[in-house]
């Protein structure tokens, strides 16, 4: 059974979360990640915990590092790491080497944190409840007017645990962006760099399958995160080759479920701005 605990530092608060922030170019995006991230901060430190933000970046040419070094002056237990190369899941894996909080969070530099206060008391409730994870509902945005496009609402659990794993053996499976596990766990797992668009798919089921029984989830209905539309999987090409990725994943890990369940939304969003063209 996952037992919550933290090595304090010296004359710190405990750190209950660790938030990885892979970066790459992002300046027009970041500014909002970093002060939905320094607002959960400010409410865990009046609960007596404290927050650690890592920065991975890939290599930025523009001024995202600079934004960085401004927030650096206000928030305290950060740490830059730079030129990881190799892409996402390298970055966030070179993260989780470095985390040290109770739980971890992969927070994308394009996306935020909806609710810092309900957030946080998310986080204290699966403390107390000693959960291995949390999952929440995430909203999609577009990314320069923030308007709010659509939302991935996650279900509640059943009331059995074999249940739920036979569902997750039939394909069910949560956002990435609302995923926050044990860091001890989710250092366990890692990432398989083998797989450039879905290898967060993997880790998540891997996690997932690993528990116990019901009472180390902790689910939470309401978005906690907004993820910004397009990315890495926005294009068609990227959105095929994504699905090969999920077809290969499920038959190495057991799961019975077809590929293109998780990119129907997206082809349906290019369908759709082709035939708002004409």
């Amino acid at each position: 059974m996952f037992s919550p605990s933290s090595p304090a530092l010296k004359g710190q608060p405990p750190c209950l979360l660790s938030v990885i922030t892979p970066c790459l170019n992002a300046d027009k995006t970041i500014s909002h990640t970093l002060d939905s991230v320094q607002s959960v901060a400010l409410e865990l430190s009046r609960n007596g915990w404290q927050l650690q933000h890592l920065l991975v970046d890939g290599g930025s040419s523009d001024n995202s590092l600079e934004k960085w070094h401004e927030y650096e002056k206000k928030q305290v237990n950060c740490k830059l790491l730079i030129d990881v190369d190799g892409g996402p899941y390298q970055a966030m894996q070179a993260g989780l080497v470095q985390a040290h909080g109770i739980y971890t969070h992969i927070l994308n530099a394009d996306d935020y944190i909806v609710k810092p206060r309900l957030y946080v008391e998310s986080l204290l409730k699966a403390t107390s409840l000693s959960s291995a994870v949390i999952m929440s509902s995430i909203s999609y945005f577009k990314q320069f007017s923030g308007q709010t496009t659509r939302l991935w609402t996650v279900p509640e659990l059943p009331t059995s645990f074999s249940d739920w794993q036979i569902q997750l053996t039939h394909g069910l499976h949560y956002p990435h962006p609302g995923f926050i596990a044990c860091t001890k766990t989710y250092r366990a797992i890692g990432f398989d760099t083998a797989y450039r668009l879905s290898s967060d798919y993997k880790t998540m089921h891997l996690i997932l399958k690993g528990l116990d029984n019901l009472d180390q989830v902790l689910v939470v209905r309401e978005p906690l995160v907004a993820m910004a539309e397009g990315g890495l999987t926005a294009g068609l090409r990227s959105i095929l080759l994504g699905r090969d990725e999920i077809r290969r994943i499920n038959r190495e890990l057991g799961i019975k479920h077809s590929s293109y369940r998780r990119y129907l939304p997206k082809l349906f969003q290019i369908f759709f701005k082709q035939l708002n063209r004409f």
